[in-house]
């Protein structure tokens, strides 16, 4: 790619792409105006700062209505909660935070959305300042870590959970039975609701340490945690369950497998609340 004349440059805003291979098949791209030779150079000067003016524009208020519109899905709406999963525009580009100035990134407020870009099933979580364009390798402005891919990441760990295309998650639950066979070894995700609370992802990612000891990384929207749980026996009040329980004197808690894919939640009246199905 040749580099354009220094005159055709627009300086109000440098941004440098990513240059490798992202989900999104991200191409290298850089803010350039397309002048007529024989355009004055009055009229030249006009366009350059229109079109400097208008990306500015894109870049600086993609979120003030915290929307943003995903090919053939509408327009999704950031409610600040768990955001909805969705396919992503396949042209989408990444945004390397790392060129742009702090006060750029905070101007170019945009909105978190999970995308499953590989189609197994599993979903990662992008900034995204448009349709079109999302930050790769930065500090969002909210403060989180997005690595060269764009993907959150907390401590160097990919934060993921369950997709919402039913039929990727029905393949991806095969493929992860038979990859980890009869252990609770894997990665668990899906919705739960609380009794008088709004529906939540919750992924776990299991490792066993041994029959009766598993370490766990419990994550959601707000982060992560690791913890590690021991088997204490059957559950009686549910039968069929199977309890691990945290060792964590101060945050107390139970992990009930249905089975070696299915983690089950209750409400305090007995009542399920949701189950994470393993994935991974």
């Amino acid at each position: 790619m040749k580099n354009p004349n220094k005159s055709n440059i627009i300086k109000s805003m440098k941004l440098k792409t990513s240059t490798f291979n992202s989900p999104f098949d991200t191409k290298d791209i850089t803010a350039k105006s397309v002048v007529n030779k024989k355009t004055s150079t009055s009229k030249r000067l006009i366009k350059l700062q229109a079109l400097s003016m208008a990306f500015f524009m894109l870049l600086a208020f993609p979120a003030e209505t915290l929307a943003y519109t995903v090919v053939g899905q509408g327009t999704i709406a950031n409610t600040g909660m768990s955001e909805p999963t969705y396919p992503m525009n396949p042209n989408a580009r990444g945004i390397d935070g790392s060129e742009m100035t702090l006060q750029q990134i905070e101007d170019a407020k945009g909105a978190w959305l999970w995308a499953d870009t590989a189609g197994n099933g599993m979903a990662e979580r992008y900034y995204f300042l448009n349709s079109d364009s999302y930050l790769i390798n930065t500090i969002t402005p909210d403060g989180l870590t997005v690595d060269p891919l764009g993907r959150w990441t907390v401590k160097g760990y990919v934060m993921h959970r369950m997709s919402s295309d039913q039929n990727t998650v029905a393949q991806a639950k095969i493929r992860a039975a038979q990859l980890h066979g009869n252990s609770y070894n894997g990665l668990y995700s899906g919705p739960i609701t609380f009794s008088g609370t709004k529906t939540k992802y919750y992924t776990i990612d299991i490792t066993e340490n041994s029959d009766t000891e598993l370490n766990v990384i419990l994550s959601d929207d707000d982060g992560l945690d690791t913890i590690t749980y021991t088997y204490v026996g059957k559950n009686i009040p549910h039968p069929g369950i199977t309890m691990f329980k945290s060792n964590k004197k101060d945050q107390e808690s139970y992990l009930l497998f249905s089975d070696y894919n299915t983690i089950v939640y209750y409400n305090y009246d007995g009542s399920i609340a949701g189950q994470l199905s393993k994935i991974g």
